[in-house]
């Protein structure tokens, strides 16, 4: 007999990327900027550019600016700069 038991349910990943675009969403319209190390440390989102490119296709615009952190470690930090106009 199999030890295993199996996985009934598991997210696909389009069902993943639209609750990180979400949660995205919810924080820049909180007016707050974000950076990878912080995308990845508070909503586990490992591709902060990937994601951006995601809202960026769907109608969001961001700044970014390069930064360089206390260890000389440069970071790019993104700001949400206006949200999709609806047709």
């Amino acid at each position: 007999m199999n030890s295993f038991r199996r996985i009934k349910y598991l997210p696909d990943h389009d069902t993943i990327m639209v609750n990180q675009r979400e949660l995205l969403i919810k924080h820049f319209e909180s007016g707050s900027s974000i950076s990878g190390v912080e995308a990845a440390t508070i909503y586990k989102i490992r591709s902060l550019p990937r994601r951006i490119l995601d809202l960026k296709q769907m109608g969001y615009q961001f700044d970014s600016e390069w930064r360089t952190d206390p260890t000389g470690q440069r970071y790019k930090r993104y700001t949400l700069v206006s949200l999709p106009v609806e047709q």
